[in-house]
């Protein structure tokens, strides 16, 4: 019986020996990767190639590739997965881009968080609002967290698509001063009298009210509780 149970343990251990020698080889050495959701992207710019291609593909640091491609601004979330035997995926999740900040003569396309996408100097032709803000300094790949701005953002990101269609231009004050400006010539102006979860309900339900006198409108004054005051032309 102890030779058997014996030889059982040996079986067993040259076993598991093998398997780990094999995971081990040189046939699990990552050779190739892919990239997925971000069809744009040139995967080099994102792909520490000297530590990916030629390491084991169970011995990748899945959390240092994850940061490193995060160093792109235009990534929102990474995932890496593996295809057996030798390829390793990248899953990517974009930052999509909510509005234009303009800080001096420098332009920022920053996401619902407020984290920078792109810098430039020209604005680009996308039908997104443009914020304008003194005072402000930034650099692509920081997040813009002045106060008023993040307010702002989460004012944009919550208002229904065809209400911010219809919005050009906003320009940040103090105090939560924000103005809207309208594609029509109108303007919203807002300040502490509501949050940024309140305002979207009560803009768009003025705005569909007024649906057919829009372009008519001057202002739409949200600075006071109780019912806006509005001006047409």
């Amino acid at each position: 019986m102890r030779k058997r149970r014996f030889g059982r343990l040996l079986f067993f251990f040259f076993l598991v020996l093998g398997v780990l020698v094999f995971l081990n080889s040189d046939f699990f050495q990552v050779k190739d990767f892919e990239v997925v959701g971000m069809g744009n992207i040139d995967p080099q710019t994102i792909v520490p190639e000297d530590e990916v291609l030629g390491h084991n593909i169970f011995h990748i640091d899945k959390d240092f590739l994850v940061d490193y491609a995060k160093k792109d601004p235009t990534i929102r979330e990474v995932s890496i997965g593996r295809k057996l035997p030798a390829t390793l995926v990248y899953y990517l999740e974009p930052r999509e881009p909510l509005a234009w900040i303009q800080t001096g003569n420098k332009f920022f396309l920053v996401d619902e968080e407020g984290y920078s996408i792109k810098e430039t100097e020209e604005i680009e032709e996308l039908d997104l609002p443009l914020i304008k803000m003194d005072g402000v300094e930034s650099e692509e790949e920081v997040r813009l967290d002045e106060s008023n701005l993040v307010f702002c953002l989460k004012l944009l990101e919550n208002l229904d698509p065809w209400v911010l269609e219809k919005i050009s231009d906003v320009v940040l004050g103090r105090r939560r001063n924000i103005q809207l400006f309208l594609q029509d010539g109108g303007k919203i102006l807002l300040g502490e009298a509501y949050s940024a979860d309140e305002l979207p309900g009560i803009i768009v339900g003025f705005m569909r009210e007024l649906e057919d006198q829009l372009h008519l409108l001057e202002y739409l004054d949200l600075r006071f509780e109780g019912r806006p005051v509005y001006k047409l032309k």
